[in-house]
């Protein structure tokens, strides 16, 4: 729990590198992500190796039967939903949506979507009452958490002025000549990028829902697709990192 709530801080704090010569400045976060993406990969194959004893067949996949390649596919499709969830992010913070925000927002949506779909491949290991109960005070807590930070925002003007208002420019004579200033509204410009970064941020969100689910029938095989030859979670984990 630790590493997952620190991982998107260190990620953007990553992006935006500086020294004490050159000031702050901003790396691509595509390179960023590579960075991240590749890190991952090294880690599940060494977590892979290390788990399975170094045995020459650890990274054997079930991938002679379509059953299992299917598998394999699976757990594959879940790396690419989680990394485009994350990838999701990075950019809505790029584009300036506050993590106080975006976080929770993409929260919701997983742990809403993730659960209820984990249920429906899995029901008799969930109380369903207990468990959507969870899931419903869960997500009252991230509707109020990300109500409260919209409300901060707008009392503290942060668009440029109080309560959001911006610098109108209009027509000036010099000279007998009219001289036009070039029209700027950076608050609105602030606000449709946040806008966006919060679509981008949601749809992130929806991916993230779906990258469990992936995880789990490619290890438990509810369909029956394997005929036997089942992923260890480790080499599933492999797949899923290699997606990357």
């Amino acid at each position: 729990r630790l590493c997952e709530s620190t991982w998107p801080t260190l990620l953007e704090k990553a992006r935006r590198s500086g020294n004490a010569n050159k000031g702050p400045q901003e790396r691509c976060p595509h390179i960023c992500f590579l960075d991240y993406a590749l890190s991952y990969g090294c880690c599940g194959l060494v977590v892979l190796l290390v788990a399975s004893g170094g045995q020459r067949g650890a990274l054997s996949l079930p991938l002679g039967t379509p059953g299992g390649a299917a598998l394999c596919l699976v757990a594959a499709i879940g790396g690419a939903l989680l990394q485009t969830g994350n990838a999701c992010m990075q950019k809505a913070l790029q584009l300036g949506c506050p993590m106080t925000t975006l976080l929770p927002l993409q929260a919701a949506l997983c742990v809403v979507i993730g659960t209820t779909a984990n249920y429906c491949l899995q029901p008799d290991r969930s109380d369903p009452r207990l468990l959507f109960s969870g899931v419903f005070l869960y997500f009252l807590a991230i509707l109020s958490s990300s109500s409260a930070q919209l409300r901060h925002q707008f009392d503290a003007g942060s668009d440029g002025g109080p309560k959001g208002s911006s610098t109108k420019y209009t027509k000036i004579e010099e000279g007998g000549l009219e001289a036009v200033a070039e029209p700027e509204d950076a608050g609105a410009d602030a606000r449709a990028r946040r806008n966006r970064g919060l679509a981008i941020g949601a749809v992130g969100g929806v991916a993230l829902g779906g990258f469990t689910p992936a995880f789990n029938i490619s290890v438990n095989d509810q369909f029956g697709w394997s005929g036997g030859a089942r992923l260890s979670v480790w080499g599933a984990n492999m797949n899923f990192s290699l997606s990357f």
